[in-house]
């Protein structure tokens, strides 16, 4: 959805490739810069618009889905501008009640945000065998979402 938008998020020297000690020893140490307003306000209308394509893909609707799992707190970040971005106030209601995410349990985990918010919702019961769960990754450097649907398998954990 970025299209020819300036970035949410730029990294613009180094990375996380090598550990911190020769990373220093590098002429350029990492350099993060992130648009609050901006991702405050476009990042709502691209994760409204993931969860619409999701489901329409999917053939599915929001009183489908058991478990929405999303990554880092997003699903708190964006509430606010939920209705601003396209979502009705009944889907808002829905979304509210099937939200999975972790991010107080273990801060901002980056690409491991929405499998870390899954094992989460699994280990604590709120994702059991044929629960249908859609899982939603959001991305500000670019603003991109990317996503499935899945009917879960796997037993409680200890069963």
């Amino acid at each position: 959805m970025g299209g020819t938008r300036k970035p949410g998020m730029l990294i613009v020297g180094g990375g996380t490739d090598a550990p911190l000690a020769e990373q220093q020893r590098r002429g350029r140490l990492m350099d993060i810069r992130l648009d609050i307003p901006g991702t405050a306000s476009f990042g709502p209308r691209v994760f409204v618009q993931g969860i619409h394509d999701m489901l329409d893909r999917s053939g599915l609707t929001l009183a489908d889905i058991d478990a929405c799992v999303l990554p880092e707190g997003n699903a708190e970040y964006f509430a606010s501008e939920y209705g601003t971005a396209g979502l009705s106030g009944p889907d808002q209601a829905l979304l509210g009640k099937t939200i999975v995410e972790n991010l107080t349990d273990v801060g901002a985990t980056g690409s491991a945000a929405v499998p870390l918010a899954l094992d989460a919702g699994w280990a604590e019961g709120r994702i059991r065998p044929g629960h249908t769960v859609l899982l939603l990754a959001i991305e500000a450097s670019r603003y991109l979402y990317a996503g499935l649907t899945l009917t879960w398998e796997a037993p409680f954990p200890g069963q």
